[in-house]
């Protein structure tokens, strides 16, 4: 018996499904639409309760923001719908490479991203590329 659901965000449905097929389980239903405004509407089709979610998101290049937003949203509603833990496989970890202030009147992106992962409900990371 399996007890994590698997959900893919749109930044890469392609890597989702491999994934998905090297473990023998099948994509779990998310509605991922807009609202004629641009904010981004999130839905999960099946319930989930006290089982772990898995939810995979990349940072694609010139829509890393709207990716980040879809997958804190996704986090949010996987919390909210009582996920025992929810996980990310998320290959690159966006503003990594703002790790440090190198000036004045600079902020340290990568700690406010960091935050903003922990504070939408997500339990564990997993991702590949670092800048450090």
């Amino acid at each position: 018996m399996v007890d994590y659901k698997i959900f893919a965000g749109s930044s890469h449905l392609e890597l989702a499904q491999k994934i998905s097929n090297k473990l023998g389980t099948p994509l779990n239903e998310v509605t991922l639409k807009k609202f004629s405004c641009g904010e981004t509407y999130i839905k999960f089709e099946e319930t989930f309760r006290g089982k772990d979610v898995f939810l995979i998101q990349t940072c694609r290049t010139g829509m890393m923001n709207e990716d980040l937003i879809e997958l804190f949203l996704m986090a949010n509603a996987a919390r909210e719908s009582f996920a025992e833990k929810v996980h990310v496989i998320l290959p690159y970890f966006a503003y990594s490479r703002q790790d440090k202030i190198h000036g004045a009147r600079e902020g340290i992106s990568a700690k406010l991203f960091a935050d903003l992962l922990v504070r939408s409900g997500i339990d564990h990371i997993i991702t590949v590329q670092l800048h450090a």
